[in-house]
């Protein structure tokens, strides 16, 4: 897929945090513990993720990926920024940012209104009964500069990560064409722009970890 012209960044280094330092990288192969019973806190950023019950498909046709997306602008869009995600046939991943007026429990009562309406809609249409997600969701509060430009490099390289697709900038559900395209859009590019520097470190640090997961895999070492 073609993206838009940017000038091959000079500063890479700053987009990649400390680890031109040599410090351990936070990679897809090096993610944090899961965790269910993090409070969900105003002006905060979490990763919210979630998989089909018994690893289920729980986007069985190209609609329901729409759908989903439609509720998530309803119901999670109004109390948070969407900073990055990725819709996979039987998971999802959500970087996001509450607002600073998030009230006690107002999360969770609109994350649960999405994945009930989405639930009895493909349930009504598919003839079945019963959850589609895993309860509780998961959720990890991200209070690292470094770690939260990596996870959104994880989300965006998931579908290729998980062989959906050859090439994780072509994906249709993810957020990463949002930031290929001059076009409106729910996600809050603008501030992951900023949290990189720049639109071509942006590039360059996906670019960069991308290379590195080849390293990974075709290491004599591994």
């Amino acid at each position: 897929m073609q993206r838009p012209f940017c000038k091959k960044s000079k500063d890479i280094t700053q987009a990649l945090g400390p680890f031109k330092k040599g410090l351990r990288p936070i990679t897809p192969f090096n993610m944090p513990s899961k965790k269910d019973k993090t409070p969900i806190l105003p002006d905060r950023y979490y990763h919210i993720f979630n998989r089909g019950n018994n690893f289920e498909n729980v986007f069985k046709k190209e609609k329901d990926y729409f759908l989903f997306l439609g509720l998530l602008r309803k119901h999670l869009c109004p109390i948070t920024q969407i900073c990055a995600y990725a819709l996979l046939p039987n998971h999802f991943h959500i970087l996001l940012k509450t607002n600073e007026d998030l009230y006690k429990n107002q999360f969770s009562k609109e994350y649960s209104k999405l994945i009930c309406y989405y639930t009895l809609l493909v349930n009504k249409r598919e003839g079945r009964s019963g959850s589609l997600f895993l309860n509780p969701f998961k959720r990890i509060l991200i209070e690292n500069d470094d770690y939260l430009k990596r996870l959104v490099f994880y989300i965006h390289f998931n579908p290729q990560k998980h062989k959906i697709v050859r090439r994780y900038q072509t994906y249709k559900f993810s957020s990463y064409r949002a930031y290929t395209y001059d076009c409106e859009t729910a996600v809050n590019t603008k501030e992951v722009i900023e949290m990189f520097g720049s639109i071509g470190n942006f590039y360059d640090y996906h670019d960069y970890f991308e290379e590195l997961d080849k390293l990974k895999k075709y290491s004599l070492e591994d």
